[in-house]
């Protein structure tokens, strides 16, 4: 009984040593491939920011957008599901704003290639006047 006693410390001593051992440690996976996916779209959402900078009329821009939207597709499919998920608060925001940034840019370029690209109002009255006279518009 005596050594049944002396047996029992060890075994504490041994069972604490192993659970202290075995404690868990924190999975950094998820997050290091969230922060790979992190960076690859800022690269993505910056090169194209200043793709759209430079573009010089809405075709461009649209061909750009589609462009984008195809990448960012891809770029999300090279990563494993729900790897979105681990990225943090503060790097999303920067996702976020960067990316607004971009669409405000698309759409100012939008809004002023509409501006610059009107046309004069068609003369209506003068051609259907020109039509009873037969003469053409201008002469």
């Amino acid at each position: 009984m005596k050594n049944g006693l002396m047996i029992l410390p060890v075994l504490t001593i041994t069972v604490m040593a192993g659970a202290c051992g075995c404690t868990r440690t924190a999975d950094n996976s998820g997050r290091e491939e969230a922060r790979a996916l992190y960076e690859e779209s800022l690269v993505l959402i910056d090169l194209y920011t200043d793709s759209v900078t430079a573009a010089k009329d809405s075709a461009t821009l649209n061909g750009l957008m589609s462009r984008y939207r195809e990448e960012i597709d891809d770029l999300n499919f090279r990563h494993p599901p729900e790897t979105s998920y681990a990225i943090s608060e503060g790097e999303n925001d920067t996702l976020t704003s960067r990316t607004l940034r971009m669409v405000t840019i698309a759409d100012s370029l939008l809004y002023d290639t509409r501006i610059h690209w009107s046309f004069a109002p068609i003369p209506w009255q003068e051609i259907r006047s020109n039509r009873k006279t037969g003469t053409s518009v201008g002469q």
